[in-house]
């Protein structure tokens, strides 16, 4: 029976098979396991799987149930730091759970704008292509990207016919007013997905963290029951990644 809080260690264990309850190598399947409110004591059921007696006709299988229990002291002792332990792990898969929900949202509205954008440049990019390629600069090097266009657009003044054919029938005013709302609103939500909750559940998480990680480093107190220094320094510096990554996406 072990029990795991950022480390696992064991607080009872048995030989069921020279205690006599089961036969050699048995097939266990626990049932139960529960503490007392107390900590002091654990009962755990299971059952036991084995090949019956060779004598026996037909060939059978012998499925025996067991229910035993151990006093845990240490529990008991040490539960005050456990269950303080049990807060910060359930609080902090909490926050995390709740990032995760809201960067997943934030990432498919932005997908969704941004898709959009794209599938339109990805169109305009095609048909400035084929029209490069039929005039006379196709007949060598490389063929000018969006930004060329784009730059010699502003610079000059001069457009070039598909660009002008693909703005004044496919990709016109209105539609470019529509797309360019959606991506404000979308990039707006995500800000303040950050701002509002992300972040703010990030810097939470740090400070949780950090209380197991101040735990897990006074050995005297959290050592008994096996809190792990190391898992706690990378989940802290985990976590402290994560909110410095909002901090600078918030910016």
């Amino acid at each position: 029976v072990v029990l795991s809080a950022f480390g696992t260690f064991p607080v009872g264990a048995a030989d069921l098979a020279r205690a006599g309850l089961v036969r050699a190598s048995p097939d266990i399947a626990v049932q139960h396991a529960s503490l007392s409110p107390d900590l002091s004591r654990v009962l755990v059921a299971f059952s036991a799987t084995g090949a019956a007696s060779p004598a026996s006709t037909p060939p059978s299988v012998a499925v025996s149930a067991h229910a035993a229990t151990a006093a845990v002291p240490l529990l008991a002792t040490w539960s005050r730091e456990m269950c303080q332990i049990a807060v910060h792990g359930s609080q902090v898969t909490r926050l995390m759970s709740g990032m995760e929900a809201e960067l997943a949202a934030a990432d498919k509205n932005w997908a969704k704008a941004w898709g959009d954008f794209d599938v339109k440049m990805g169109a305009l990019h095609a048909r400035l292509i084929a029209g490069w390629e039929t005039s006379e600069e196709g007949d060598g090097g490389a063929p000018p990207t969006l930004e060329d266009h784009f730059a010699a657009l502003l610079a000059t003044g001069a457009v070039d016919d598909a660009l002008e054919q693909f703005l004044s029938h496919e990709f016109q005013q209105g539609a470019v007013r529509r797309m360019a709302k959606s991506m404000d609103a979308a990039a707006s939500a995500v800000h303040a997905a950050l701002l509002t909750r992300v972040a703010p559940a990030a810097e939470a998480a740090v400070l949780r963290l950090s209380e197991l990680q101040a735990l897990a480093r006074w050995s005297e107190r959290a050592g008994p029951v096996g809190l792990d220094e190391r898992a706690a320094d990378a989940a802290v510096a985990a976590a402290e990644r994560a909110c410095l990554a909002a901090g600078v996406a918030i910016r």
